[in-house]
């Protein structure tokens, strides 16, 4: 799986840009790469120096988070690549997934991508 997408964080509070949540399915025991630009909510995409992103895939029924991938990025980036690679603990089926993102360390996490499904694939191993 390659997917290109793209977050929204909500600074300005002018809401002229917002996120949407996406559908993505990979075989299982596959790896997949996520690349991610982010902008703020006036659609003006960030520099993401120094930022983490974190793709997080998480049980259907209660939000249990069952993995979790994170990236960061050098200054003057204005993509990131996030790779996701579940265990194959996880088994072929329905999952929920979403990606958050912090400035820093210092700062608390904010949520870039909503929910979307997440579908592994039966391998065709």
């Amino acid at each position: 799986m390659y997917k290109r997408l793209k977050g929204v964080i909500e600074t300005t509070g002018m809401k002229m840009a917002s996120a949407q949540a996406e559908s993505l399915f990979m075989p299982h025991g596959d790896e997949g790469t996520i690349l991610v630009s982010i902008s703020d909510d006036a659609g003006i995409v960030q520099d993401l120096g120094g930022v983490t992103l974190a793709f997080r895939l998480l049980h259907p029924v209660g939000g249990q988070v069952l993995y979790r991938s994170t990236s960061t990025g050098a200054p003057g980036r204005q993509e990131l690549a996030v790779v996701v690679e579940p265990p194959s603990s996880i088994g072929a089926g329905s999952y929920h997934w979403d990606l958050w993102f912090r400035p820093s360390v210092k700062e608390p996490e904010t949520q870039c991508i909503p929910l979307g499904s997440f579908q592994i694939l039966q391998s065709s191993r």
